[in-house]
C-alpha cells in the first residue's frame, strides 16, 4: 500500500478552511447585512486637492459614508 504524502495532509486542511471561509459571506441573509454607505456627489466651483498650490476648477468629489471615495 502507498502511504499518503505528508504534504497532502498539511495542505488539504488549510485549503478546505479557506474554501469554507470564502463561502460564508455569501450565506449571510440580506436583512443582516449593513446597508450601503450613502453616496454624495459634490460639484463645487473649485476643489483644493492638497497637492498643488492652486484650486482645481471643474472637479467633482464623490463621498461614500464618511470618506472621500474619488475626486477629479
Amino acid at each position: 500500500m502507498r502511504s499518503r504524502s505528508p504534504f497532502l495532509a498539511l495542505t488539504a486542511a488549510p485549503c478546505l478552511g479557506l474554501a469554507l471561509a470564502a463561502a460564508l459571506p455569501a450565506q449571510v441573509p440580506d436583512e443582516h447585512r449593513a446597508p450601503p454607505a450613502p453616496r454624495l456627489l459634490l460639484v463645487p466651483d473649485r476643489v483644493f486637492d492638497g497637492v498643488s498650490e492652486a484650486a482645481r476648477s471643474g472637479w467633482v468629489v464623490l463621498v461614500e459614508g464618511e470618506r472621500i471615495a474619488a475626486a477629479g
